[in-house]
């Protein structure tokens, strides 16, 4: 069963609910008359819209009310033919939502919905069609990356009373598409959802209720976390440019290495030439020295030559 539909009128589809319907039946039951075949399944796209009919509540307890597909021989690929209460009321208010504070495994992620829409159909990667509770459109995130990580748009899933299957969550991945779970089931949450009431305005408060606990943070189980082409091509990208800038320091390491070494070349150079000058001076002051050696030698000889002549020769 399904509380919400779409009414074509004057070519444009709005959405409805039971209370709409109730309405009209007392207060404009001419309009009612004239456009209760004109109800289609809420999907997004027109050319994946089906006729419903409006169905009465059981013992005529209009709280109890709801639309269902017309042919009942339409083929829905088993997803959202039929469904619970609780699993539709969790779908409205996720497409009610404009921020999603989701946690998964260590992750959390802020997501700024710009478009929700319940029940799109996706053509996964082999073609075939797959009906999403909820799909989340987005360009702005907390961390940003899961834009381009997720390319904008996210598939929520709510599980009930099954989890989803392996083969979607293969086509999924297959299709770059991300996806996530929420679990709804009556055994693992404690949302006291009623399905009775007496009024619309009784329903809306439980729709705020729900929806306020869901604004806090959202614990989900990631499906499918892919990585967009354009993701990945700014991920090889950054790479690049952090190998440039790589080779970009080491090649300013080298040359400051090359100067550095031209210095020390430099100084190097210099200090020979001191020590060529040094030498220089050096062999200047032992020529130096070695003549007056040569000349206080040849002196002493003289001398010594003198003091034996006189010695032996002169006194006799």
């Amino acid at each position: 069963m399904k509380k919400k539909a779409d009414i074509l009128i004057n070519d444009e589809y709005k959405r409805i609910n039971i209370w709409d319907v109730l309405r009209w039946k007392q207060s404009n039951p001419e309009f009612w008359e004239k456009n209760k075949n004109s109800i289609y399944s809420i999907n997004k796209n027109i050319e994946d819209k089906v006729p419903m009919v409006f169905q009465t509540g059981k013992n005529n307890i209009f709280a109890n009310s709801y639309f269902r597909f017309k042919d009942t021989n339409t083929l829905r690929d088993g997803e959202g033919y039929e469904e619970s209460y609780q699993h539709e009321f969790f779908k409205e208010c996720f497409s009610r939502l404009k921020i999603l504070n989701l946690h998964f495994g260590k992750n959390n992620v802020k997501v700024y919905v710009d478009e929700a829409n319940q029940e799109e159909i996706v053509y996964t990667s082999n073609g075939r069609k797959r009906i999403v509770d909820v799909m989340i459109q987005f360009s702005k995130a907390e961390p940003m990356i899961y834009v381009e990580k997720w390319n904008g748009k996210l598939a929520i899933e709510v599980r009930q009373t099954h989890k989803v299957d392996d083969i979607k969550i293969k086509e999924f991945k297959d299709s770059e598409i991300a996806m996530v779970e929420f679990n709804a089931s009556k055994t693992e949450t404690k949302w006291r959802i009623m399905e009775n009431f007496i009024s619309e305005e009784d329903e809306e408060k439980q729709f705020e209720r729900v929806i306020s606990k869901l604004n806090n943070f959202i614990a989900v189980n990631m499906l499918s976390d892919p990585i967009s082409k354009k993701y990945f091509s700014s991920l090889r990208l950054e790479e690049e440019v952090s190998k440039n800038e790589l080779y970009k320091k080491r090649l300013i390491y080298m040359n400051n290495e090359i100067t550095n070494l031209k210095k020390e070349n430099q100084n190097l150079v210099e200090e020979v030439e001191n020590c060529r000058k040094s030498n220089g001076e050096l062999k200047q002051k032992l020529r130096y020295i070695d003549g007056k050696y040569r000349f206080f030698k040849e002196e002493n000889e003289s001398i010594k030559s003198k003091f034996i002549y006189k010695l032996f020769y002169k006194n006799k």
